[in-house]
């Protein structure tokens, strides 16, 4: 494992070829950097695999898609919808709640506008 100094300065990192003990006596602690790959190195290797195209990605990505499809389908096929409300009845329930708002509304300004005599520009608080 390689543990990076949390530093402004830009850095370099090499991927090691194998397993590096940076605990030997040997060297007093210091790493040996025969085991890691050189830049030009690095770069080859970046080089041989080749750019990754769109339409890889947009592959790749429409089997993701497609696994994730899958396994929601698995999961809720056995759950049971049936004591959950439907589209419909939440919408028949909605309508109802609206129309029984709306009613209250207009009872509630008809008995204020019961109280307020729009003639004499007064308003009866015990006029009911």
């Amino acid at each position: 494992m390689i543990y990076i100094k949390n530093i402004t300065t830009s850095q370099q990192v090499y991927i090691p070829r194998q397993t590096v003990n940076t605990g030997c006596a040997a060297n007093c602690g210091c790493v040996d950097l025969e085991d890691y790959y050189t830049r030009e190195e690095t770069q080859e290797l970046i080089e041989s695999i080749g750019a990754v195209t769109k339409d890889y990605v947009d592959g790749q990505d429409a089997v993701t898609l497609q696994s994730a499809k899958d396994y929601t389908d698995q999961a809720i096929e056995g759950i049971d919808l049936s004591k959950y409300a439907t589209v419909a009845q939440l919408d028949a329930a909605i309508q109802a709640e609206l129309e029984r708002a709306t009613a209250a509304e207009m009872s509630l300004k008809d008995r204020i506008d019961n109280l307020f005599d729009w003639r004499t520009n007064t308003l009866y608080l015990n006029n009911e």
